[in-house]
């Protein structure tokens, strides 16, 4: 079975999906508004698989690949909300014994709450996780350990600390938010999403003297930016050059429509590959999007990697295939089982 969740107007599940059909694969998309059908129908597959655990640990039952395009995290909730009934108890046969039948109950769903969480993160049947979050932190300090150079970076609320760091990075310090922001819609499907974008910090005196703590870097004066795809110890690389334009120079996000930055394929040198493939193992990712500076002085800083990021700018640009190999990618995961 082929699965992949996503959400509706996302144009890279379509084209994977194009692709997949394209080989003959029949396969199951759910967005993030799935119906009570389509749930039922994901709970009643997910009961027909099982683990064995022998030298390794692997998933029996109907063949699996999975992508989480766009991770639903209420999925593994929303399986749990079929109703245990009593005769769905076969061994040992307690049934007529209510005390028994809640503790039953309540074992039942933290244990299936687990199995769901080893079947839809399993790196052997999906690309990317179900709970697909990183802490920012956590990652600059993993690519840090692993020789990769990053910005000098400080998170604090207290303005003295901000001053001092503000002239050690000799007044050229930027801000930028350090948690993803997520897109919120209503009823009627008219959504709005908050981006956060890369601020220069002009006047550190106007802090004040304690607040909630905010993320500071150093600004690195770039050559160009750089985005990685990766997948799977692939890496597809595009060197983005905004830095030439007043209103992208400090981040290629804030697009000028009407001269767009321009994106090339860029051959990453084989040591920051290496890092990048040791980083994605280390903080447990097999796809995302990674995020670059090419800075004035030759040197490759490290900024993010975005586990569920956009590709589709870089692949058209580049003409990179992605889609297709995502495609081939799930393929290889059904088929070796």
């Amino acid at each position: 079975m082929y699965i992949i969740f996503s959400e509706k107007d996302d144009k890279q599940t379509n084209e994977i999906i194009d692709r997949l059909l394209f080989y003959d694969k029949e396969v199951n998309r759910y967005n993030e508004d799935f119906n009570e059908t389509q749930l039922k129908e994901l709970s009643g597959f997910f009961r027909s698989l099982k683990i064995t655990i022998n030298s390794e640990l692997s998933i029996k039952g109907n063949k699996l690949a999975i992508y989480h395009r766009r991770p639903i995290p209420t999925l593994i909730s929303l399986l749990l909300e079929r109703e245990l009934v009593e005769t769905d108890i076969v061994y040992p046969n307690f049934k007529k014994d209510s005390r028994y039948f809640r503790l039953l109950k309540t074992n039942y769903l933290t244990h299936q709450s687990r199995f769901y969480e080893i079947v839809l993160n399993n790196p052997n049947y999906t690309i990317c996780k179900i709970d697909h979050r990183v802490n920012k932190l956590d990652v600059l300090i993993k690519a840090s350990e692993l020789g990769m150079d990053v910005p000098n970076t400080l998170v604090s609320g207290d303005r003295e600390e901000i001053i001092k760091f503000f002239q050690e990075c000799n007044e050229n310090i930027i801000t930028k938010s350090l948690y993803a922001i997520i897109p919120s819609y209503n009823g009627n499907d008219e959504g709005f999403i908050l981006k956060s974008y890369t601020e220069p910090v002009e006047d550190v005196e106007m802090i004040p003297e304690h607040c909630f703590p905010a993320f500071f870097q150093q600004n690195i004066e770039k050559a160009y930016e750089v985005r990685v795809f990766f997948l799977d110890g692939k890496c597809y690389s595009a060197a983005i050059l905004s830095q030439t334009n007043n209103t992208s120079h400090v981040d290629y996000r804030r697009e000028d429509m009407e001269n767009p930055s321009r994106i090339v394929p860029y051959n990453l040198n084989s040591k920051t590959k290496s890092q990048i493939i040791k980083l994605m193992k280390v903080v447990g990712l097999n796809t995302g999007s990674l995020d670059f500076i090419i800075g004035q002085d030759g040197k490759t800083y490290f900024l993010e990697v975005n586990p569920v990021g956009q590709y589709g700018f870089i692949n058209s640009a580049c003409n990179f295939k992605i889609s297709d190999d995502i495609a081939k990618k799930m393929i290889q995961f059904h088929e070796r089982q």
